[in-house]
């Protein structure tokens, strides 16, 4: 994990669409989708809920 990883996590999130934050982070929405998914296989938990339409960060844990 390094910072360019969370600063990825923190466009998707405060975005909530992967095109717009790979937009706001200068890089193509495959590369942003592609290293999203290697953080979240480094901490080994699913960040994002993804549909077709949307992206949703689940509750915290203990919360559902």
């Amino acid at each position: 994990m390094n910072t360019r990883d969370l600063r990825y996590l923190v466009a998707v999130a405060d975005r909530a669409h992967f095109g717009r934050a790979a937009q706001d982070c200068n890089v193509s929405q495959p590369t942003l989708s592609k290293q999203i998914r290697k953080l979240e296989e480094y901490l080994g938990t699913t960040l994002f809920e993804r549909n077709a339409k949307s992206v949703l960060a689940p509750p915290p844990r203990g919360m559902m």
